[in-house]
């Protein structure tokens, strides 16, 4: 019977594999078309923005973090060209001395308020107050950032949440907050401070890391969401390299050696690439220009290579050969003025960019041997044996995370079943003990409760034993316009989807390293690859979650452990009712099938024990998304909106999901 089981699994696995390379099949030969359109996008966009001298004068702008560095910087820079400030600030005498020392260089209204970011309240009465003293809102730049440099054993919890909250929660709720009045006015303009680190993770960075790919995903998602609702608003993301604004900043980056390979940026340069980007109407920018190409070179290759190349930038060995490198740097520094700074950085990595061009066949080699090694190790020494190891499965009650303890423990492992739904807990654990020869055990945790995660630990290792195996699982999925979504709805998402991993991590990892043995599974989506305005908030956290799987997997290759992460992104699945309603409401039901909860459990657990970092699921999409990544952001994103254009207005309709769904049993 279970062989039977098996080989219907191992059809379906085939089948949905031909079915997604009919798609990958279907966008190369689109290709030649997808670049002629890139081009014509890009020389339209040139053309229209010489024809069309965009002027800020007279509008509104709010920045956070503004009381000093790139914040204030900005403001400075905006009231020059004669926008009215509102100075937000958490520290009320820095945003006191710049908003005074605008009123008295610059004829332009501005003031200082005030603020913890992350409060939604807090935001409300600020949009509230600005519109009164200086008028409708219709620059936001979300600016405000905490950067903690760290392992993931090091920061606090406290640290781990604040960070968190401000990096990313904040700009949701900025976004929904002024973005109402922005539509209403059919003006304005978001500017989004991300960081490289979005695209390239570091372990030195990992939380830091994981919030500005959300900020990036975010980002991407309200710029299809304005694209399907025909609105005059531009949303930019601008990803600069390490900055020279902040000390503390500094300090802790030239700890890390990548100012090594990558020289600090001054402050003014940075603003002046943001007043450009937001004059031209630019979707996404990297400081310099030249790095966007580096990445999208580096995100051809597959994740093994990448990784290990992170991992080579860091080490410390590596870092003193280019010490002779650092000092011409420093020449050029002195010398050289604003523009010329900003011409020196473009040409300075545009040398990086020739220098990977020219080693890219030694990558594709490596990429080859390293397949090769790979398949006859799994081929030589078979699958990994894990019984008898602990595994603890985060909302493994019921859906996904039931099928991945049914085959985890199929395989001999004793359960740990976690989930807020006690009765379902304890079932499934009877289940599992009954079905196969092991041990089970039923825990009712909230995830992003860190007091419980610390219990459940002690719990599961008096009851089972030390767990050597994480799966983590737990989600929460709300589909809507993020506009629509509550304070609540976006807090809870980000505090399950993200918070609690890191959590877990924190408290379940510095045994693993003891042992220098263990395996992570950090269940993701689809939609951390391409991202959806009827998924925002959901897409953005499996953005960062698929963010720090690569700084944990950078961290262990420079700590040598002998420890697994891998990335699980399926499409949707039909292990819940929700999901199910908000597939067929997205209008990708007709294009993309769901899959089996069985299905991607044998997905996830095979690529744990066959050692692979990011996988796929089914693994074609993969390829999908690298093709659609090396395309301008413009195009990529249009290719998004038309999907999901069908359907857009009726999720976006909907003050809350259930609503919609209701509608439609």
């Amino acid at each position: 019977m279970k062989i039977q089981k098996q080989n219907q699994n191992q059809l379906k696995i085939a089948v949905l594999e031909f079915y997604y390379s009919l798609y990958v099949i279907a966008t190369l030969v689109i290709y030649p078309v997808l670049i002629v359109f890139a081009v014509f996008i890009k020389l339209f966009k040139f053309i229209q923005n010489k024809q069309q001298n965009k002027t800020i004068k007279g509008q509104v702008a709010v920045i956070t973090g503004s009381g000093r560095g790139l914040g204030r910087i900005l403001a400075i820079e905006l009231a020059k060209r004669g926008c009215h400030v509102a100075i937000v600030d958490i520290e009320q005498n820095l945003a006191e001395e710049t908003a005074k020392f605008i009123a008295q260089e610059y004829q332009v209204k501005t003031k200082a308020y005030q603020i913890d970011v992350s409060d939604y309240h807090q935001l409300e009465e600020l949009n509230k107050n600005v519109s009164q003293d200086l008028g409708n809102v219709t620059i936001l730049i979300n600016n405000a950032a905490i950067l903690t440099l760290s392992s993931m054993l090091n920061p606090s919890p406290e640290e781990i949440q604040r960070m968190i909250n401000v990096n990313f929660t904040s700009i949701c709720f900025a976004q929904q907050i002024f973005l109402p009045k922005m539509k209403e006015l059919n003006n304005g303009h978001i500017v989004n401070i991300c960081s490289s680190s979005a695209l390239f993770t570091s372990p030195f960075f990992n939380i830091y890391a994981g919030t500005k790919a959300a900020v990036r995903s975010i980002t991407s998602a309200l710029r299809i969401e304005i694209m399907n609702e025909f609105k005059n608003i531009t949303a930019t993301t601008v990803m600069p390299l390490f900055l020279n604004t902040n000390q503390r900043v500094e300090r802790l980056i030239n700890m890390s050696g990548l100012t090594k390979i990558f020289p600090l940026i001054e402050g003014p340069i940075v603003a002046q690439y943001v007043l450009d980007s937001m004059l031209n109407n630019e979707d996404e920018i990297t400081i310099p220009n030249a790095f966007l190409y580096i990445y999208k070179l580096y995100e051809l290759l597959p994740i093994s290579v990448k990784e290990f190349g992170n991992a080579l930038i860091t080490f410390r060995g590596y870092n003193r050969l280019l010490k002779s490198l650092k000092a011409k740097t420093k020449i050029f520094k002195q010398i050289v003025k604003m523009f010329k700074q900003i011409l020196y950085f473009e040409i300075y990595h545009s040398i990086q960019l020739i220098g990977i061009i020219l080693l890219y066949p030694i990558f594709i080699l490596i990429v080859v041997v390293n397949k090769i090694i790979r398949v006859i190790k799994n081929n030589s020494f078979g699958s990994r044996n894990i019984r008898g190891q602990v595994a603890v499965v985060t909302g493994g009650a019921r859906g996904l995370g039931r099928d991945i303890a049914k085959e985890l423990a199929a395989r001999g492992c004793h359960i740990a079943i976690v989930d807020i739904k006690e009765n379902l807990a304890l079932e499934t654990a009877q289940y599992l003990t009954e079905m196969y020869d092991i041990k089970s055990k039923a825990y009712k945790v909230d995830v992003s409760n860190y007091e419980q995660l610390e219990q459940l630990r002690i719990s599961i290792t008096a009851d089972l034993g030390v767990p050597t195996i994480l799966i983590n699982n737990a989600a929460i999925l709300a589909g809507s316009s993020l506009i629509n979504l509550s304070p609540h709805e976006v807090k809870q998402m980000i505090e399950v989807n993200i918070t609690a991993v890191y959590y877990i991590l924190h408290i379940f990892l510095p045994k693993l390293k003891e042992l220098n043995q263990g395996y992570i599974v950090n269940i993701c989506s689809l939609s951390a690859l391409v991202t959806s305005p009827l998924l925002s908030v959901y897409g953005t956290t499996k953005a960062a979650i698929r963010s720090l799987s690569s700084a944990l997997r950078i961290e262990f290759i420079l700590e040598r452990k002998n420890i697994t992460v891998t990335t699980v992104m399926p499409t949707f699945l039909s292990t819940n009712k929700t999901v199910e309603k908000i597939h067929i409401l997205s209008g990708l039901g007709n294009l993309l099938p769901k899959m089996e909860g069985e299905v991607c459990a044998k997905y996830a657990i095979n690529g744990m024990l066959n050692g692979s970092r990011e996988i796929a699921v089914p693994s074609v999409m993969l390829y999908m998304y690298k093709l659609l990544e090396i395309l301008p952001v413009l195009v990529k994103e249009l290719f998004s909106a038309v999907i999901v254009s069908k359907n857009f207005k009726t999720m976006k309709n909907s003050a809350k999901i259930a609503e919609v769904l209701n509608k439609r049993d």
